[in-house]
């Protein structure tokens, strides 16, 4: 109850932001995604708090709250960096609650309908530092669909790589819905870590042009490996971009 209560005052507190960051926003993202509209030489950033952090079907917050937030600069319409930061728990080391990442990425628009963003992910994990390890993938957006592919250096500490293969789509319905699911494959190379799969069911309510608000359940396909990590939850989320 606990950790119910935190969520929905620091929801409180994140929803009483929507309505006034807007105003003084420093670039408006006005899909809610990283895309190439907002002016050259700009900074942006976005916060996210969840009920429930849960990321590739694997939860990093232990049942409870997390605050995620990033920064970026834009150098041009094309090419970002930045920094990601969320606090976590229970995750492998008891004394582990930050995660931190530097991110570059470079977004290009193949046509009207098909645009493509690469990536580049340096993850520390603190105070611990087993999990850290980099990420280079693809992110592929045509029409309502999304799909891409990421390249692991350390997978869940095991010092090993890994793939994951990734495929969603989120229909738009009457301007402020959206709804849809997801898909994907991690694909191991360690003898401790099984391949598997996670599935997240999605509905987002638009709050204004900077925020949404998110409710999703998630599924992994191995019930066991991961202990109570795995297993099926559903989160709320507020997210805000300024």
């Amino acid at each position: 109850m606990k950790s119910i209560s935190v969520f929905f005052t620091q929801l409180a507190l994140i929803i009483s932001l929507v309505n006034f960051l807007p105003t003084y926003s420093l670039a408006a993202d006005k899909d809610n995604k990283d895309s190439g509209t907002t002016a050259n030489y700009q900074l942006s950033g976005e916060a996210q708090l969840l009920s429930h952090f849960i990321v590739k079907g694997l939860s990093y917050s232990d049942n409870n709250p997390a605050m995620n937030a990033a920064f970026l600069a834009h150098l041009g319409t094309q090419v970002k960096f930045g920094f990601w930061g969320s606090n976590i728990s229970n995750v492998g080391a008891t004394d582990d609650n930050f995660w931190f990442k530097v991110f570059g990425k470079i977004d290009v628009e193949l046509s009207e309908k098909l645009f493509v963003s690469v990536f580049l992910h340096d993850n520390h994990f603190y105070k611990s530092n087993a999990r850290n390890g980099q990420a280079l993938g693809l992110n592929f957006n045509y029409k309502s669909y999304e799909f891409g592919l990421e390249w692991m250096s350390n997978l869940e500490g095991t010092k090993s790589n890994a793939e994951y293969f990734w495929f969603g789509k989120l229909i738009d319905y009457r301007k402020v819905y959206k709804y849809g699911g997801y898909s994907g494959l991690t694909y191991s190379h360690a003898s401790a870590v099984h391949s598997y799969f996670d599935f997240k069911i999605v509905g987002q309510y638009l709050l204004n042009e900077n925020s949404f608000a998110e409710i999703a359940m998630t599924l992994n396909s191995n019930s066991s490996q991961f202990g109570i990590r795995d297993d099926p939850a559903l989160y709320l989320g507020v997210k805000l971009t300024y």
